[in-house]
């Protein structure tokens, strides 16, 4: 009699584990779905969230660690609010959104920031959610980087769209959204491609960190290039092309805002045929520039620059060593905003060109054989 009831204890045992393993089983498969990441943070953070797979739109989810720190993982979670689609199986939807900041090994969400109703697709439809990590930091201590979005339009003949980016900051456990731009628009109109008529116009921003800190934060600009094309017959009739369109923005309590006036140089290298150096110099003017090129430059051709700035177009030349016969040196004025400084050899043609704005001095350098 003992002998049966202890038998029938380790069958009762045997089929509650039994049972518990499949429960187990069951729990797993519900937050694994197709399209999930392969990833079992992406549970974890789930659950934090008090999220199912089903809840997300998988399609946009997307992570990668932070360059500066390893140790934290940058999470992008759409979740569903509402997903429809035609007889087509064309999508329409809306989604909220969640940024994160998250321990890489763990999935434990250290910093997150939540936005409702972020998203919405439909004729405009939303073509991805990525992560951009930039590759500097606010300051020493916040790390900083960027959510963008894109959207196109859906109409062949008046083709359109845009790329959104907004930047996070971490502030303790959130994320604070700091600046949002648009990085690049473009809109047009053609016949369809029968004749090849049409126009096209785009707009493309980029961000860059000067090297002035206000209230710990470097201040910021975008500069927007321009560019317009119009064709008759597959051939362009008529195009454009501008740039030094510039935002400025400093930190101010929490967030960037646009000032008109920044300190600060930003320098950028050229390969586009406009000079193999560029460099922005905010809130100087053309003579303080010139001074600051003639100081840090006393070791190449340009100490051979008058200390001083002439007032007036100039024209002088002088021998200079074994290998170069002689050395012209020209200023020219076209106001007194504008000035070509020019060094002519028989080894090359060096320039350096200085542009004043209303808020910086643009100075070019730039070489030719």
């Amino acid at each position: 009699m003992k002998r049966t009831i202890i038998i029938l204890i380790i069958i009762l045992v045997a089929a509650s584990c039994n049972q518990a393993s499949k429960n187990n089983a069951d729990e797993t498969t519900d937050t694994i779905c197709e399209g999930a990441p392969a990833n079992e943070t992406f549970n974890t953070i789930l659950q934090q969230l008090g999220l199912e797979c089903k809840d997300c739109y998988l399609e946009f989810v997307s992570e990668q660690t932070v360059p500066a720190n390893e140790d934290l993982t940058i999470w992008v979670i759409p979740k569903i609010i509402s997903l429809e689609k035609d007889n087509y199986n064309n999508e329409s939807f809306s989604l909220d959104c969640y940024v994160l900041l998250a321990d890489t090994k763990t999935g434990k969400v250290v910093s997150r920031h939540y936005t409702p109703d972020a998203y919405s697709s439909d004729a405009y439809m939303l073509t991805g959610i990525g992560i951009d990590t930039l590759d500097y930091r606010l300051n020493d201590n916040k790390i900083i980087f960027g959510i963008s979005s894109g959207y196109n339009g859906s109409s062949g003949v008046n083709p359109s769209g845009h790329r959104s980016r907004e930047l996070f900051v971490q502030q303790n456990d959130s994320l604070l959204p700091v600046l949002s731009y648009t990085a690049r628009e473009y809109r047009g109109e053609n016949d369809g491609g029968a004749n090849g008529n049409g126009w096209f116009e785009e707009y493309n921003t980029r961000l860059v960190a000067t090297d002035h800190k206000s209230n710990g934060f470097p201040d910021l600009t975008l500069f927007t290039d321009y560019k317009f094309e119009e064709s008759e017959q597959n051939e362009v009739v008529r195009d454009s092309i501008s740039s030094d369109s510039i935002q400025l923005f400093r930190y101010t309590t929490n967030t960037y805002k646009g000032v008109k006036k920044i300190e600060g140089t930003v320098c950028e290298e050229i390969r586009d045929g406009y000079g193999k150096k560029k460099c922005y110099y905010f809130g100087k003017t053309l003579a303080e520039v010139y001074q600051i090129i003639y100081k840090e430059n006393e070791n190449s051709l340009q100490r051979y620059m008058q200390p001083e700035l002439p007032s007036e177009d100039l024209e002088y030349k002088m021998i200079t060593h074994e290998d170069v016969d002689s050395l012209t040196i020209n200023y020219n004025y076209k106001n007194k905003k504008n000035l070509n400084l020019e060094f002519s050899t028989d080894m090359g043609v060096e320039y350096c060109i200085f542009n004043e704005k209303e808020n910086c001095t643009i100075f070019i350098y730039d070489y030719h054989d």
